[in-house]
């Protein structure tokens, strides 16, 4: 039986800080524990996909890449596109079964990338790591900004779309490559939103989502900024909503019965 291959994508931006230090932890884990998960590093490749840094981050991306026993790629943008710009840019250039989506500050610790995997190979389409799942636990908290933040835009996902999701937002999932790559090439937004598109769009084709329990752990680095992102958040929801997706999709499935004709 061919063993199932695996492409984890980390979208990086302006990361120098986090590469020269808190970094070497997963590069120990992918040389040692990686080996053990992925039944062989043959079977896992790293993806960078690095979105226009304007500090050191691309040439310290370069001599990090040179640690790993694994197989390692940089997909290199100039110009910025975003985290689901950057995130889609690595998922069509990625090679194998499985799209695991990473991100770099290491807030879902390695050790959980089992647990992923092994989600996945029941026969899902997408797992999402959820921090408010039953079993979850928050190591470290956000600050009251950053929770606020997360709050709104939950309450606010959930009272236009209906999402039947206890998370949308956590940079801990994993896809089927396959199966996801035709709503990949859907996707509209590029910024923070990516991923509710993308769950949403994955919905309404019916395919299999799952969510699992993490350990998380916020970090003091925050890109989000006071007043720019959340507006620039409300917006791509208010386009999501009226303009992406049609609001007969979205409507939840017990009140599409009542209009269904037997």
């Amino acid at each position: 039986m061919t063993p199932t291959t695996f492409t984890i994508i980390i979208p990086v931006h302006n990361e120098a800080e986090n590469l020269a230090g808190p970094f070497s932890s997963f590069i120990k884990w992918m040389n040692t524990r990686g080996e053990v998960v992925f039944g062989g590093l043959q079977n896992v490749e790293i993806l960078f996909a690095e979105d226009g840094s304007t500090d050191h981050t691309l040439s310290l991306l370069h001599e990090r890449a040179r640690e790993f026993r694994c197989d390692v790629r940089i997909i290199h943008s100039a110009k910025r596109l975003g985290k689901g710009g950057g995130f889609k840019n690595g998922f069509l250039q990625a090679r194998n079964d499985v799209v695991i989506l990473y991100d770099s500050d290491l807030s879902v610790s390695p050790d959980q990338l089992s647990a992923l995997k092994h989600k996945m190979e029941t026969g899902c389409d997408i797992v999402i790591g959820a921090r408010n799942a039953a079993g979850s636990r928050i190591v470290s908290f956000p600050t009251f900004i950053r929770f606020f933040y997360g709050k709104v835009l939950y309450l606010l996902a959930k009272f236009l779309f209906f999402i039947p999701f206890k998370e949308t937002q956590c940079g801990f999932k994993a896809f089927n490559r396959r199966r996801v790559k035709p709503v990949i090439h859907e996707l509209t937004l590029s910024g923070w939103l990516f991923d509710l598109e993308l769950l949403l769009r994955a919905h309404y084709h019916r395919f299999k989502i799952a969510e699992i329990p993490v350990v998380y752990k916020y970090f003091k680095t925050s890109k989000i900024h006071n007043i720019k992102d959340p507006i620039q958040v409300v917006l791509d929801l208010l386009i999501l909503r009226a303009k992406i997706l049609p609001y007969y999709l979205i409507l939840p499935t017990w009140f599409k019965r009542l209009f269904k004709k037997e």
